[in-house]
């Protein structure tokens, strides 16, 4: 009994404890990113590769591994223009608004391009 509720708050803890939890606001102070105490910040992270070519992998399983497997705090959304992107085809933007909401619910920040 106790090894399970040891185990059940450890995960709680890791929950609460997202990057965003965290750090809250980050900001750049001279050449270093800091969070909202002023403390220096170490982003990783991943880009996605342009959505309209590997939209497959927009999805938020996706998301939830890179920040389990890879330890990533920080996710770039790259959404094409051309060549098959936005221009052609608004659906491109559900494909972003997928990344960016996992990432929002993952704790973690992400790049909008």
């Amino acid at each position: 009994m106790f090894i399970a509720l040891a185990i059940s708050l450890c995960a709680l803890c890791s929950q609460a404890e997202t990057p965003v939890a965290l750090h809250g606001l980050l900001k750049v102070k001279g050449n270093r990113i800091v969070d909202q105490h002023g403390e220096e910040v170490q982003l990783r992270g991943m880009s996605m590769f342009w959505s309209q070519w590997k939209g497959k992998y927009y999805t938020p399983q996706v998301v939830k591994w890179l920040v389990e497997d890879w330890n990533i705090n920080v996710v770039r959304v790259a959404i094409a223009v051309d060549q098959g992107g936005y221009a052609t085809d608004k659906k491109e933007m559900d494909k972003a608004v997928t990344v960016i909401q996992a990432a929002i619910d993952l704790g973690i920040y992400e790049r909008r391009c």
